[in-house]
């Protein structure tokens, strides 16, 4: 499926070294992204009105990435959430708090294949 113009990917990491690899990956598929430090960069700086989706870490130093969730949620910021994790413990990826609850329907835990030794993925599902 060929990249949307108008739409942007965002990513928000703290690992310098996942968002080059992920913004590297999607600019080979023809996707425009623009990565993030931190949520507290992303929100600061984000443009809410340009479509897309949001690449989000769960686990970073200040703002974590389900944190991040719940204030874009209280701002009505409706972007699709992929989150992603280093860390393998079902218990942090696997819907861990209520509000995250209330927008997942499916999560699991796959391993990346492309982007970095040990990095796991949360693929997160609507009903369909």
């Amino acid at each position: 499926m060929p990249a949307n113009p108008l739409s942007l990917i965002r990513i928000v990491d703290d690992d310098a070294e996942m968002r080059e690899s992920l913004e590297f990956l999607l600019s080979t598929e023809g996707w425009k992204s623009r990565s993030y430090a931190s949520a507290e960069a992303f929100l600061e700086t984000d443009d809410v009105m340009v479509p897309g989706c949001l690449i989000l870490d769960i686990r970073m130093p200040g703002l974590s990435g389900l944190q991040l969730q719940e204030v874009l949620k209280k701002k009505d910021y409706s972007l699709p959430i992929l989150f992603i994790t280093a860390h393998g413990d079902i218990t942090s990826t696997s819907c861990p708090s209520r509000s995250m609850m209330k927008s997942c329907s499916r999560a699991s835990r796959r391993p990346s294949r492309s982007i970095g030794s040990g990095a796991r993925t949360t693929r997160v599902t609507s009903p369909p």
